[in-house]
């Protein structure tokens, strides 16, 4: 805890001592900047203050966020030593608490550690000057993609963002992915393309994905988006199109149900099923709309 000195503009800081666990980060400040805090009684003015701040921004911006990012996932291993796949969705809960997605979570008590090794921090500093899928690239190092899970490499991203998206795009354009994963085709767009009147729209159909994707988005993208968590293959083309209220559920922590956009097939059960009788009828759905 602090305590305000008489001197106007002065902090008086308190001895602070060294965790016992390990960090790369840690022993970086503890050789640099943040010496000086373990410095009894040690008066800083508001300058001195914010001149180190800088220089610590500074230093997390020369890390790479990739690094920063294992290093806490390694906090949350050893604190709540849960299996990968867990572990990988509470770093992105602890991300998003940070960003203020979600008020609250069952990890409190490890959300304020973190805080106090200011990971989160550090994270959002170096990714934000070198923005990239960070915790996609976890996710496939950790192996944890199931089948059909597959996240596109960061030059093929881009490749297919220069095909598909030329320059300069005048007028408001949409941009779906209908497979959005981590959210690394919307967000390369958006940085790509980030003076171009776009708007991004996303569905994933893996809650766990989703809700990195999102994280994602809020850190990186340039551009208004809206990410739903839907299966694509079962919503209705003619009534989720750009302007429908499905893309006002976008983007919460917890999705709502999307089955009110789903079309909707004939009942499918052994008893009744008919393949003839199915065909027939998306014919002539076909031919009303026609």
């Amino acid at each position: 805890m602090k305590r305000v000195s008489k001197c106007t503009g002065a902090t008086m800081c308190p001895v602070r001592l060294q965790s016992t666990s390990y960090s790369p980060l840690k022993e970086s400040w503890n050789a640099t900047s943040d010496s000086n805090l373990f410095l009894l009684g040690c008066i800083m003015s508001k300058e001195l203050l914010e001149l180190m701040k800088r220089v610590k921004v500074q230093q997390y911006k020369e890390i790479p966020p990739l690094k920063l990012l294992y290093e806490t996932l390694h906090e949350i291993e050893t604190t709540l030593h849960y299996g990968r796949s867990r572990n990988w969705d509470i770093l992105v809960e602890m991300l998003a608490m940070y960003h203020g997605i979600v008020k609250q979570t069952r990890y409190l008590d490890l959300y304020h550690y973190l805080n106090e090794l200011d990971l989160l921090n550090a994270y959002t500093t170096a990714s934000l000057n070198k923005p990239w899928d960070y915790l996609g690239d976890i996710f496939l190092e950790q192996d944890l993609a199931g089948l059909g899970q597959n996240l596109t490499p960061k030059n093929v991203v881009d490749l297919m963002i220069e095909m598909t998206l030329p320059k300069p795009i005048t007028k408001i354009q949409t941009v779906l992915d209908p497979c959005v994963g981590t959210g690394r085709f919307l967000i390369e767009t958006s940085l790509l393309r980030r003076d171009s009147p776009l708007i991004l729209f996303g569905i994933e159909i893996n809650i766990g994905l989703y809700r990195a994707c999102i994280v994602n988005m809020k850190m990186f993208a340039t551009h208004p988006y809206s990410i739903i968590c839907a299966d694509t293959l079962r919503l209705d083309p003619d009534i989720t199109g750009p302007a429908s209220q499905i893309w006002d559920l976008g983007n919460r922590w917890d999705p709502p149900d999307m089955s009110a956009f789903f079309w909707k097939p004939p009942p499918i059960n052994p008893e009744s099923f008919s393949l003839k009788a199915f065909t027939e009828t998306k014919q002539e759905e076909g031919e009303s709309h026609g």
